[in-house]
Formats: C-alpha cells, structure tokens, sequence
C-alpha cells in the first residue's frame, strides 16, 4: 500500500509539473494586474464563462500544445487567427499571454495533497525496510 501511494502522489505531481496539458482546466480561477481582475470559469463540457478586467464573454474553449483556446462557435478548428488565452503552466495556473497569471485554488490545494501523499508513501517505505532490517538483525 505505501509503495501504491508513493507511486501515485509522484505520478500524479508529474502530470501536475511536467505534462499539464493532460489535465483539463477546471473550475474558477481567478488573478489580476494593472488592468483590472481577471476570472474564469472552465466547465468540463468545453465552455467556459469569464470576467476579463470588466468584460463579461462566455464561449468554447480547447486545450492543444499546452494553450488554452477560445472561441464563440463549439465545433473549432486552431488556425493562425483562433483566439488563444494562454498557457497552461501548471494543473493549477493559467498564464494570460504574458500579462499575468490566474490561479486556481482547488488545484493549488490538490496538488498539496499530491506531494503529501507521494511524501508519506517514501517515509512509510523508509521506516518499514528499516524496521524489516532491525528485526532480520535481531533474529
């Protein structure tokens, strides 16, 4: 079991870190700078509703070489003049093109949990191989 932990929390901050084109934004993430605040929605049906710097849109979006695209129409295709909001940093941000980023909290708090879990999966390996060792000594 603690070997099923260890593999899963570091599997999953690995997807997290390093391929977070996999993971689907989801729910509000929220940021701001000069401009104003920034927030969107994503919903696991590929729509989105947003709040940029006091604009009010809402459309389609689609995640394709680790940026998020957007459109008003669902069925899209990414040419050279689709809209793209930005890259997907981590499970956990959005960067806006250069002008900032948002975040998301819930995947702020998950990947916490991710490196807890991959964490306590190493220690509970370490102090069970070394009490295996202390006994094998004893006996």
């Amino acid at each position: 079991m603690k070997g099923i932990a260890f593999l899963a929390g570091s599997a999953l901050l690995i997807v997290t870190f390093f391929l977070p084109f996999w993971i689907y934004p989801f729910g509000a993430y929220q940021g701001s700078d000069v401009n104003g605040d920034y927030y969107i929605n994503f919903h696991f049906d590929k729509t989105y509703e947003s709040n940029m710097a006091d604009i009010d849109s809402q459309g389609y979006y689609t995640i394709a070489d680790n940026k998020v695209y957007i459109s008003d129409t669902k069925d899209f295709s990414i040419t050279a003049s689709t809209d793209c909001l930005g890259d997907v940093s981590n499970f956990y941000t959005v960067n806006l093109n250069g002008s900032g980023n948002l975040t998301n909290n819930i995947g702020f708090v998950l990947t916490i949990c991710y490196g807890l879990l991959a964490f306590g999966g190493l220690v509970a390996m370490i102090v069970s191989n070394c009490l295996k060792q202390k006994k094998m000594s004893e006996d």
